[in-house]
Formats: C-alpha cells, structure tokens, sequence
C-alpha cells in the first residue's frame, strides 16, 4: 500500500516539476524574461537621468536620506565592458 502511494506521489511531483522546469527554461524564455528585466532597468534609468532638477541634486549634495533611500531601494542594472 505505501509502495503504491510513494509511486502516486513520485508520479505527481515528477509532473509539476517536468512542467515547471520545461516553461520556464527553455533558452527562448530565458531571454525574453531576461529582456524584459533589462528593458525596465533602462527604462527606470532613463526616467532618472531625464529628471534634471534630480539630477543637480544629486550633482550639488543637496540631497536628504529620503531621496538616498530611493535611489539605493532601484534595481538599476549596470554592465561593466
């Protein structure tokens, strides 16, 4: 009897982690997420960088412990070449 349930459960967990696995790690999912994720860390960067009165702030130290908990809380993503 626990044979029988231990293979029902293997059988079970065997397909959800077949399925899981098989969705999201394909190479063509693998980078349209990674893409994605890089797509909105430019874009959040680019909203930054355009905001000039932020920009001086930061350029002439008259910036507060708010704002520098606000930029350190951004994902920004950055590639060093």
């Amino acid at each position: 009897m626990y044979l029988l349930l231990t293979a029902a459960w293997m059988i079970t967990f065997s397909f959800i982690i077949d399925n899981y696995w098989s969705a999201n790690s394909s190479s063509a999912a693998v980078q349209r997420k990674m893409s994605s994720y890089i797509r909105e860390q430019e874009n959040d960067f680019d909203t930054l960088a355009a905001n000039i009165g932020l920009v001086n702030r930061i350029v002439s130290k008259e910036y507060d412990e708010k704002l520098l908990k606000q930029l350190t809380a951004k994902k920004l993503f950055s590639v060093c070449l």
